[in-house]
């Protein structure tokens, strides 16, 4: 049941606006402006730290496999927004990788690598084309793109230490469940 109220909270706060930080009003540039991207709306920073925290969750060389494949395909996929192209679907992408990733961390599903990185890929193609939209075909441009791919890896590593923070927590807290054994001497 709290898996439902957790989904159900994640829709309801998406639901009302398309992907909060893409106004399509202004045209971003400089890296100042591309650092701050990932940080001004809540669709980028629940879908980033989610990517790091399922990471986390799958274990292995998946901790980093997952966030290098979600960053490298927002970079190279912003160049086709950047480049004009604007997928129809491209908000409702954006919502729905936020939603599956809260649904992937609830329910601790598991893929395997493959799976894993073309599903982490697959949002990131919608992210890059959004920010590639937002991007002038110039320096400032590029050094936009340097900012919001430096300040995604920022939120992919805390997302990672949010993972092993609460993982830590988990398994303290396990410890301490447990029964003691006492000797027949009371010890």
């Amino acid at each position: 049941m709290k898996v439902v109220y957790q989904v159900t909270a994640s829709i309801i706060l998406l639901l009302p606006m398309p992907a909060f930080a893409h106004t399509g009003t202004l045209q971003a540039s400089g890296m100042l402006q591309g650092l701050m991207h990932p940080l001004s709306g809540v669709d980028h920073l629940l879908a980033m730290l989610a990517v790091g925290i399922w990471a986390v969750q799958l274990g292995g060389a998946k901790t980093w496999l997952l966030p290098l494949t979600f960053t490298g395909i927002m970079a190279a996929s912003s160049l086709l927004g950047m480049a004009g192209f604007d997928g129809a679907y491209v908000e409702a992408g954006i919502l729905s990788s936020c939603v599956l990733l809260a649904v992937f961390i609830t329910r601790s599903t598991r893929f395997s690598s493959p799976a894993s990185m073309l599903i982490v890929a697959g949002f990131a193609l919608f992210h890059g084309i959004s920010h590639g939209g937002e991007m002038p075909a110039d320096l400032n441009g590029f050094l936009y793109m340097a900012g919001f791919v430096s300040a995604t890896a920022l939120l992919h590593v805390l997302g990672i230490a949010c993972g092993l923070l609460y993982r830590h927590v988990r398994s303290v807290k396990y410890k301490q469940e447990q029964p003691v054994a006492i000797d027949h001497d009371g010890r």
